[in-house]
């Protein structure tokens, strides 16, 4: 399954802040998201909108490996000041338009 979504930094002043956090992301929140399925992750930046796509071949894994992790929630408190989640906390998803495989 692959993934897109979409969420929003807070202040374009921070948007260094975000870059050389992700560059300097914590080994143990790597390895979770490994463990939680996340494959050919990558995030992009666009003025203050922020998009991700990843692939997942379990998709009901991943939720439930994150949502019981401390790391995560650690990394989450982490990036909260810099990012606006959405609803909920909850990324937008975007839709997809095209594939070329």
């Amino acid at each position: 399954m692959r993934v897109a979504q979409r969420w929003i930094l807070k202040d374009p002043s921070t948007r260094e802040e975000y870059i050389r956090r992700h560059r300097e992301i914590w080994p143990e929140m790597k390895a979770l998201l490994k463990e939680a399925g996340y494959k050919n992750y990558s995030i992009w930046l666009s003025g203050t909108d922020i998009f991700a796509y990843y692939e997942v071949d379990d998709p009901d894994r991943l939720l439930p490996t994150l949502e019981a992790s401390e790391v995560r929630q650690k990394w989450e408190d982490y990036m909260r000041p810099l990012i606006y989640l959405g609803e909920n906390d909850v990324p937008e998803s975007l839709e997809e338009a095209f594939w070329l495989e």
